[in-house]
């Protein structure tokens, strides 16, 4: 019988504490959500748009043309399908109409993308040059 009265004050005890969490919680979150979402919300997704698709390579930074496929996901470049697979950059990151490289050797070479979004004009802090232009 002890046990049967034991289980009731245990159980009424944990709803009074989780009560008093629930709340805090719900106060410390609403306040912290608004503040951080508004930030981070600005400055993103501007950029100019890159066209998906087929794109040709060219400068010195690559020692010659090659093709490959530009996927394009809001302000994110990803290259991919390079005819040939020596030094060449994974992607970039377009902030307005900058353009920053992204791949292992990659990541000091900048550049500017055209208002169109089909060509790409820069270079890397070594010197070299480079034109990505869409071909396809």
């Amino acid at each position: 019988m002890r046990l049967c009265l034991l289980g009731p004050i245990v159980m009424l005890a944990l709803l009074g504490v989780g009560c008093v969490d629930s709340g805090e919680g719900e106060g410390e979150g609403e306040g912290e959500g608004e503040g951080e979402g508004e930030g981070e919300g600005e400055g993103e997704g501007e950029c100019v748009a890159a066209m998906a698709g087929a794109w040709t390579a060219s400068g010195t930074c690559f020692g010659g043309d090659m093709g490959l496929t530009t996927a394009v996901a809001g302000c994110a470049l990803t290259f991919s399908d390079w005819d040939m697979a020596m030094s060449v950059p994974a992607g970039a990151d377009v902030t307005g109409d900058e353009v920053t490289f992204t791949g292992s050797g990659w990541t000091e070479c900048t550049g500017t993308i055209s208002t169109n979004g089909m060509t790409i004009d820069g270079g890397c802090t070594d010197g070299c040059t480079l034109t990505m232009v869409m071909s396809g």
